[in-house]
């Protein structure tokens, strides 16, 4: 009898070690959370003397590209590129529905079509960048979506200087979670390259 007693305990021990675990990880995941959702990234006034070579907007919720012609028309920058355009729609088509100046919606801004997510959006801009010797951009996201951008931004070596522009937005908290799981796998993948 004694030796079933050991053996039973011995599992009972093991499942124990195994449910703590687990039970500590999730206390960092919701403390991590937690922390995702009060230190969301606010809009910040642009410094003084700094020089913006050009705009990246990652497409996705609304206002994001409105703030990056804003700030287009505002002087920050000689171009736009907004990132992530639906393949699709042609370019007259999505020039017609931009809101401000058409001079410069004519002139000034590119339309990026090879992006299908953030991963990709950052590739892309890196890209863009590159070809016309930008040193310093404006990336310009959702307040809740820039912190994964900075990441998969920071993931390519060449990538030029970066001053966030966060968008306010009123995310509701299940794509809060969505996106604090997100950052993690981001950051994750970050830690591997």
């Amino acid at each position: 009898m004694r030796p079933i007693f050991k053996k039973r305990h011995s599992k009972w021990l093991a499942f124990s070690s195994i449910l703590r675990g687990f039970a500590g990880l999730m206390v960092l995941w919701l403390a991590g959370l937690l922390w995702f959702c009060l230190t969301i990234p606010i809009e910040q006034t642009l410094p003084d003397g700094e020089n913006i070579d050009a705009i990246v907007v990652f497409t996705g919720s609304a206002g994001r590209i409105h703030a990056g012609l804003k700030a287009l028309e505002a002087g920050v920058g000689e171009r736009l590129l907004v990132s992530g355009v639906n393949p699709e729609l042609a370019p007259a088509l999505i020039r017609s529905t931009l809101p401000g100046d058409s001079r410069l919606v004519s002139c000034c801004i590119d339309l990026g079509r090879a992006a299908r997510d953030t991963e990709g959006n950052a590739a892309e801009a890196v890209a863009w960048a590159q070809q016309r010797g930008y040193q310093t951009i404006m990336l310009v996201t959702a307040d809740w979506h820039m912190r994964r951008s900075l990441v998969e931004m920071s993931r390519h070596k060449e990538r030029p200087k970066l001053f966030a522009a966060p968008v306010k937005s009123d995310a509701p908290f299940s794509r809060l979670m969505i996106e604090y799981n997100k950052l993690l796998a981001a950051k994750g993948r970050a830690l591997l390259i």
